[in-house]
């Protein structure tokens, strides 16, 4: 049987002394080796794609452990949280999102200033968990907005609803329930995140 090869164009190659194909234009492999050497190529594409997914993973942990030498957050509404301490933990990026994001629980202490050039302020104390937008920004990644967009989205409401000495919050992506406390006297709130991104008391 005509191998393969040789029922192609002659322009594809020709014989040498020892009845190897020479390739001039084309590929003179039988189908068999050409699956072979797809295969071999597909392999290596995905290869890099794993790994270059894996840089990304470890670079979106590291920008978001980085969160944790945060010492302020200027709210949409211009108020400024200051953090006296911050943990960061059980991070999980998802790069194949557009754009990216990276999720993690934290662990947060800090007072909310009322007004600017005021001392003002609410203790907070945050137990939460965040899912945030990501982008490339100087070589590595950055929050899209905010670092913690449901905390600063968070914050605004209570103050202008529920001004207290101090708040002791729990929230998980859809909601979040705060202790306000006002010297002997305490209230428990829901609220509830909106479509938008907002929040509203649980009705």
């Amino acid at each position: 049987m005509t191998p393969w090869c040789r029922r192609r164009s002659s322009s594809w190659g020709k014989a040498d002394s020892r009845g190897s194909w020479l390739v001039a234009r084309g590929s003179c492999a039988t189908p068999g080796v050409r699956h072979i050497l797809i295969w071999l190529v597909l392999g290596a594409l995905s290869g890099c794609t794993c790994a270059q997914m894996a840089g990304s993973d470890e670079q979106l942990r590291e920008a978001a452990k980085g969160f944790e030498k945060l010492h302020e957050q200027v709210l949409p509404d211009g108020r400024i949280l200051h953090i006296r301490k911050l943990q960061i933990t059980r991070i999980t990026p998802e790069p194949d999102l557009d754009p990216p994001e990276v999720a993690f629980s934290y662990d947060l202490d800090g007072s909310l200033q009322l007004q600017r050039q005021s001392e003002l302020s609410i203790a907070v104390s945050a137990l939460g968990v965040e899912k945030v937008p990501m982008i490339r920004r100087e070589g590595g990644w950055a929050p899209k907005s905010d670092a913690f967009p449901r905390l600063a989205a968070l914050l605004p409401v209570l103050a202008t609803s529920h001004p207290a000495w101090t708040w002791y919050l729990r929230s998980d992506l859809d909601k979040a329930e705060v202790a306000v406390v006002n010297g002997p006297s305490r209230e428990s709130v829901t609220l509830l995140r909106q479509a938008d991104g907002g929040y509203q008391p649980a009705p």
